[in-house]
């Protein structure tokens, strides 16, 4: 019983040194295993600070980007402000060249319609100028004939003398 007693502590001891390896190469395998995450791990972070790191430069152009484009909005906002006031001045312009030149027109017709009227009457009136000529041109003529037809009167340069002498 001795060496039953003897042989079950050595197989209890053996049983215990085979289960303390056991747990040592489970221990040493998961030190692995954990070292191995553990490098894992940093990786992951040294390339979560690197994309980190690219978001905030990207983030940052994308600011800038965003600002130019904000101001490049605020530029043609202005543009087309202005092309409207152009456009409204430019309107206003064809409105008022169009009432000058209806203006002008109507002036104008006025002015024809003014000048025929007074150029029938200035016809009129030189037409009773012209006959009025025309009657002192034949009643002069008609002295005339009459007076060829009287005898010869003595000059006048006769009566002048025989006035002064009578002075």
């Amino acid at each position: 019983m001795a060496v039953w007693g003897t042989t079950a502590v050595l197989l209890m001891l053996a049983a215990i040194g085979v289960s303390v390896f056991g747990v040592l190469r489970f221990i040493q395998a998961s030190r692995r295993l954990l070292l191995r995450v553990g490098l894992t791990v940093d990786r992951l972070d040294n390339e979560t600070l690197a994309l980190i790191r690219e978001l905030r430069t990207l983030t940052s152009q994308a600011s800038e980007a965003t600002a130019a484009v904000n101001g490049q909005l605020k530029r043609v906002e202005k543009l087309v402000s202005a092309s409207e006031q152009l456009g409204e001045a430019v309107e206003r312009t064809a409105k008022s060249v169009h009432f000058v030149s209806h203006a002008i027109n109507d002036l104008a017709e006025r002015s024809l319609q003014h000048a025929s009227g007074a150029g029938k009457q200035k016809f009129g009136e030189a037409l009773g100028w012209a006959e009025l000529g025309w009657t002192a041109w034949k009643w002069w003529e008609t002295k005339r004939t009459e007076a060829a037809a009287m005898p010869m009167r003595p000059r006048r340069d006769e009566e002048r003398d025989k006035f002064e002498r009578s002075e």
